[in-house]
């Protein structure tokens, strides 16, 4: 009972409690920041979760460089060698990135509204170090500590509230507490999470065997990419809208577009048990693997879709309680946003389990669809609302496709072992 509690209930009451402290932080947003403002800041977060995407799959590529290394049966102590030589690599390249935006700036500030040199700076800080955080989430899943790693992952946005509420309603520093408030929780969880696990720097001259790390880049690339494209269903719309119309539309799309969001977010734990229960499975043959995916698709539309339903049916005073009464207006494309985000929920299920045996012909379907809704809002939006239905639109179009083409496919005897 005390394995179960901590393998598996904490850190999924964990990382609950994260996603209603970063709703929380939201609500807080909205209390303190006027609107063009909260439009401001959820157009640099989504640009930072976009661009940062393919930092997420790091938990991946650490465990799989572990366990790699303990079936050749290496010494224990390869853990402190990854540890030592993920942070260097992750600092390293939180520095190009950072530099790289400071020489981006000019565009950033023209694209994103952003007159404040200060504000930049902040929104290249947290992109920095956005990119290294999801290290440390790797090392404790790497190690089977569960909770540790829930401790990672939702330490972000717990700190992220409670830096929110000195920042944001007592000293009322307005965005740039904002900033702050996103970009220090990122660094407390790295070096908290570091500092933890005590690793011996003598190892840090240590290398990683190189065929080792190629092997792992190859595993690594195609999840990336994946999370990339499903990051960037779940946050352009957002960049978008700041970036074609009025600061304050950008605020009342921002709004919708968080609260729209939760028929994503909640089924989004399925997932995952799909992802594993389908390894599981390996052994199954063709037919009994697309019966799981379609029990699974069911399951989370029934979630996605009936939570969808009921914001959208509640989406005024939905609003009214949770962003204020000048937010209402928004409700339209709220509604619009959720079930899109439900269908987004049923995508992300579909491109898991094409991952799952190694097809990755469904990301040629996401990353068309992505330049359709990119085109279709440069092009042809004439309000805001338009921004939504073109996301709703092409989100259920790649459902279709992409499962008509994980149904179609068979999976070979070559897939079979990769899963």
């Amino acid at each position: 009972m005390n394995r179960l509690l901590l393998q598996y209930l904490l850190p999924v009451g964990l990382i609950n409690i994260g996603n209603a402290c970063a709703y929380a932080f939201q609500i807080i947003l909205t209390r303190t920041l006027s609107t063009p403002d909260v439009g401001a800041f959820n157009a640099m977060l989504a640009a930072v979760t976009f661009l940062a995407a393919p930092a997420s799959v790091a938990p991946l590529a650490i465990q799989r460089l572990y366990a790699s290394q303990q079936t050749e049966g290496n010494h224990p102590e390869i853990m402190q060698r990854l540890i030592l030589r993920s942070t260097l690599a992750s600092l390293v390249v939180a520095v190009v990135v950072f530099l790289l935006c400071l020489l981006l700036m000019p565009w950033v500030k023209v694209a994103l509204k952003i007159d404040d040199t200060n504000l930049l700076v902040l929104f290249a800080l947290l992109l920095a170090v956005t990119v290294i955080y999801p290290i440390a989430a790797g090392w404790y899943q790497a190690l089977g500590k569960n909770l540790g790693m829930a401790v990672v992952l939702s330490g972000v946005p717990i700190w992220r509230f409670l830096l929110g509420l000195p920042f944001l309603l007592w000293l009322g520093m307005g965005l740039s507490g904002a900033m702050l408030s996103a970009m220090l929780p990122c660094l407390l969880v790295f070096i908290g999470g570091l500092l933890f696990l005590q690793p011996s720097w003598r190892s840090i001259s240590e290398r990683l065997p190189k065929a080792l790390v190629k092997d792992t880049f190859r595993f690594v690339l195609p999840a990336a990419a994946s999370a990339t494209l499903i990051y960037a269903l779940f946050n352009l719309d957002v960049v978008m809208v700041r970036i074609l119309f009025s600061e304050v539309d950008s605020g009342l799309y921002a709004v919708a577009a968080v609260i729209g969001r939760i028929p994503f977010l909640l089924p989004a734990a399925l997932a995952n048990i799909f992802f594993s229960d389908l390894k599981r499975k390996a052994g199954d043959d063709d037919k009994a693997q697309k019966k799981l995916l379609l029990f699974n698709l069911l399951a989370v539309g029934v979630v996605a879709y009936g939570l969808a339903a009921l914001i959208a049916f509640f989406a005024e005073p939905v609003l009214s309680l949770l962003a204020g009464p000048q937010y209402v207006a928004a409700a339209p494309i709220m509604r619009i946003s959720c079930f899109a985000m439900a269908s987004l929920a049923l995508l992300n299920l579909l491109v898991t389990f094409g991952m799952a045996r190694d097809d990755h012909s469904p990301l040629i379907v996401l990353a068309l669809g992505i330049a359709a809704f990119v085109s279709a809002s440069f092009f042809l939006s004439s309000s805001i609302i338009n921004i939504a239905i073109f996301l709703g639109v092409s989100i259920f179009f790649m459902v279709v496709l992409t499962l008509i083409l994980v149904l179609v496919r068979k999976q070979n005897v070559s897939d079979r072992s990769s899963v």
